[in-house]
């Protein structure tokens, strides 16, 4: 009975415990938050790739990462229809690129029905879709924690290493800022794993060593763990601001009601 116990106690924590072994895109704006009000503006969101491994040694690398952005409406969204949208996309530092032929900078798409522009085909094998490359050795050199030239892209894990791959600028008009917004509405702005075999969507190495190649439908990263988002930035209404009004007023006259008691 005791070793019955002390398996399922085992087996407990090791379902408990955080996948490893993986690779995580996580998006970020320029400053590391993952969310901003709806205030027109040009922002940046800096892509990042997050592998980690079986050891707790940061040895993990990366090859190429494959992907796609799109934008979803949350509760009616943070933002109407109309030129809003991801408007660029460059690599962050001299390792990575997006230049052909080892990379692909992506194009403008409208992807979804929200009207919001998005970036990047699903289909790995359409040359409209973001490939961030490395761009040592003719784009087969993974980089590491310690490969020179990162300019300070780059942070330990728990269980690995994190990359900053790319930059992709989000521009936000003011005509397109929904006023109306519900304030839980948000806009989501999600990295999406692309479809087809070939080419590969990633490539990284595990603990060192191992190359570790995604297969079909390994991963998602979405908002609001893995995405940013944009908040509605709504204004009470008229009647709820006279309600606040009468109840301060009402507040202030019973203070007053009491100190003179």
């Amino acid at each position: 009975m005791k070793n019955c116990f002390a398996l399922l106690t085992a087996l407990g924590f090791l379902l408990a415990a955080p996948a490893q072994a993986a690779l995580i895109v996580d998006l970020r704006f320029s400053d590391g938050s993952k969310t901003k009000p709806t205030v027109a503006g040009v922002y940046s969101i800096d892509v990042w790739a997050q592998v980690t491994g079986t050891n707790a040694i940061a040895d993990e690398g990366l090859v190429a990462l494959y992907g796609a952005v799109r934008s979803n409406q949350v509760n009616g969204g943070a933002i109407l229809a109309g030129t809003s949208g991801i408007t660029g996309n460059a690599a962050s530092n001299a390792n990575w690129t997006v230049t052909p032929a080892f990379g692909q900078t992506g194009t403008a798409q409208n992807a979804t029905t929200d009207g919001i522009q998005d970036w990047g085909m699903l289909a790995t094998n359409n040359t409209a879709t973001i490939k961030y490359n490395t761009n040592l050795a003719g784009g087969t050199t993974a980089v590491f924690l310690n490969t020179a030239g990162q300019a300070g892209d780059v942070n330990t894990l728990a269980n690995g290493v994190e990359f900053q791959v790319g930059t992709l600028t989000f521009t936000l008009n003011e005509a397109d800022v929904n006023n109306a917004a519900l304030l839980n509405a948000s806009t989501t702005i999600d990295w999406v794993l692309p479809t087809g075999s070939f080419p590969n969507r990633h490539s990284h190495l595990i603990d060192g060593s191992a190359t570790a190649v995604t297969s079909t439908g390994t991963y998602f990263a979405s908002a609001p763990s893995n995405g940013v988002s944009f908040t509605a930035n709504a204004i009470p209404e008229p009647g709820t601001l006279a309600l606040g009004g009468v109840l301060l007023a009402g507040l202030a006259g019973w203070k007053l009601r009491r100190k003179k008691a």
